[in-house]
């Protein structure tokens, strides 16, 4: 058991920065039914962020792409290939050097969209995960320098893990339980060997958070854990049909 600092008002003061982020330059933009999470990676090759929005209510993703001057082009919608696509990750999945994107759906898996490198998204090629899929993260988990992924699956109490083979297709490998119900997932060297890790919030447990450390081969990625203190504060969520974007420092 790690104890954790908690956020009060005189723990922020004792932090290095005293100069509080300003933003400003607000802008809405029209994504479409009921955007839910969002994710962030160059999608036409322009070197420029673009954005992936996945619309619960609806069967369809939104891409804004992103332009110089820190706007979005007008939305583009393709086809997620499931209904209620809920969270998404943008990765190059087959190698081809252009990014591509991973949808989850609670009630039906997960998808991968292909990018084309010019800021469209193409059929989607259905996988299975876990019983109800919630959040998606990417990164290199086996060291083979291949996409993989993890996916919280909130009523397995798992997280299926999925290792990419570099052509567009995955090797299921063992999924390790987390906890009732995890919703939230990040990535992070928390151990501070050079793997990467991954961080849960199981739903049912808000008074805590678990760290699964990968430290040994494939076939045992997930076999230490740490549980540290977590407070936290419940977020009141509005969906709209539209998403706003803050730029600091800008007027």
């Amino acid at each position: 058991m790690v104890d954790a600092i908690p956020a009060t008002s005189a723990a922020l003061a004792t932090t290095a920065s005293t100069t509080l982020p300003k933003f400003v330059a607000h802008r809405d933009y029209v994504a479409a039914d009921v955007p839910i999470n969002l994710a962030k990676g160059g999608l036409n090759g322009d070197g420029i962020l673009d954005l992936v929005v996945p619309n619960f209510n609806s069967t369809n993703t939104s891409v804004l792409l992103g332009k110089n001057d820190d706007s979005f082009q007008t939305v583009r919608l393709f086809n997620s290939g499931g209904v209620q696509p809920f969270d998404a990750v943008v990765a190059d999945f087959n190698g081809d050097g252009k990014n591509d994107v991973a949808e989850t759906f609670p009630s039906a898996g997960l998808a991968i969209l292909r990018g084309d490198g010019l800021g469209h998204l193409g059929t989607p090629a259905l996988l299975a995960a876990g019983t109800h899929p919630l959040h998606i993260v990417s990164a290199d988990f086996n060291g083979d320098h291949k996409a993989d992924l993890a996916v919280t699956n909130s009523d397995s109490n798992n997280v299926s893990i999925l290792l990419g083979k570099g052509d567009g297709t995955f090797t299921v490998a063992p999924s390790p339980a987390v906890g009732m119900a995890p919703v939230g997932i990040v990535l992070g060297d928390f151990n501070g060997d050079g793997k990467t890790d991954l961080a849960f919030r199981p739903g049912t447990m808000p008074a805590r958070i678990r760290i699964r450390l990968r430290f040994c081969s494939v076939r045992a990625l997930a076999v230490s854990r740490l549980q540290s203190s977590f407070l936290w504060q419940r977020l009141h969520c509005y969906w709209r049909s539209r998403i706003s974007i803050r730029t600091p420092g800008r007027t």
